[in-house]
């Protein structure tokens, strides 16, 4: 029965890590409530995320990082976002395979976060 359960845990983060999607995500502005504008749009390759301007609208970066590729995506996403928060807006970082990087994306206050399997 271990091995059974063990095998099934093993095939699910197998799961994860081979068909996880590359995720892009534009963040700008924003405020204590939210985003004014939030766009989601997956494709069989990629999911591309905007949040833009300050608003009350929930960014699905955090949630969506973290179906795509577990906890570890949901704790590099955490990172590159507190970086950009903190003053260094450029980055990268990996964990168990998956890579987050970080940069300016062209305009003012404008971040790229890109996560993806290494």
């Amino acid at each position: 029965m271990k091995k059974l359960i063990l095998s099934l845990a093993l095939t699910l983060f197998a799961a994860t890590v081979l068909f996880s999607k590359p995720i892009k995500i534009t963040i700008r502005g924003g405020g204590p409530n939210g985003y004014h504008y939030v766009q989601y749009h997956e494709n069989f390759w990629r999911i591309k995320i905007q949040c833009l301007n300050e608003g009350l609208n929930t960014c699905p970066a955090r949630f969506t990082a973290k179906a795509e590729f577990g906890s570890d995506g949901e704790t590099l996403y955490d990172l590159a976002k507190s970086s950009i928060d903190n003053g260094q807006g450029t980055g990268s970082s990996t964990l168990n395979g998956v890579k987050v990087t970080w940069s300016p994306a062209g305009t003012p206050d404008t971040y790229e976060i890109n996560l993806d399997n290494e």
